[in-house]
């Protein structure tokens, strides 16, 4: 359920266990998930982890993404992978995890639920225009299990991601044992 207006309510001082743990289980797996794209990128440039952290930025896992279309591109190599598709998905859960790791968790009267508001970004009023969520804070009830769902989404995203790599550096190994 989403709130369009959030006002002045209460702030948390403590969720429930449950909350924490599967919290921890979305910021543990989106870690996951940026390490394996950037690996990919590594393997894609034939640079190991240590040069690839000293010489490669850390963009957002949706710009890794497209950085990796990018080099695949460059380098003539195919995968089973639609990077389109599967860059928007990562976007999808970029947005929610970033909503999960900094919004604030509040009380609402409509909720027996925790209710995370979001105070970056924007948030339409109902029937008005886009408005800085700073001057007026989304907010979206949370339940128990919502944020298992979101981390069992990443985990899928890992799944592919190492897939796509495995692909890809067997492809990059063919071409160089053809090479003298």
């Amino acid at each position: 359920m989403t709130f369009p207006e959030m006002g002045e309510f209460p702030i948390r001082e403590e969720l429930p266990l449950q909350y924490y743990r599967d919290m921890g289980r979305v910021i543990f797996h989106w870690a996951r998930l940026e390490n394996e794209l950037k690996d990919t990128i590594y393997t894609l440039l034939s640079i190991g982890r240590k040069e690839g952290r000293i010489a490669v930025s850390n963009p957002r896992a949706d710009q890794l993404v497209q950085r990796i279309g990018e080099l695949i591109s460059i380098k003539g190599l195919k995968t089973n992978v639609k990077l389109k598709e599967y860059g928007a998905a990562v976007q999808t859960l970029r947005t929610a995890r970033d909503n999960i790791a900094h919004g604030i968790w509040a009380d609402h009267p409509g909720s027996p639920n925790p209710v995370l508001q979001r105070t970056s970004g924007s948030t339409t009023e109902p029937g008005r225009k886009k408005v800085s969520a700073r001057i007026f804070p989304g907010a979206v009830e949370v339940e128990p299990g919502n944020m298992r769902t979101t981390a069992g989404q990443i985990e899928r995203l890992i799944k592919i991601a190492v897939t796509l790599k495995t692909e890809l550096k067997s492809q990059i190994q063919a071409r160089q044992k053809e090479s003298p």
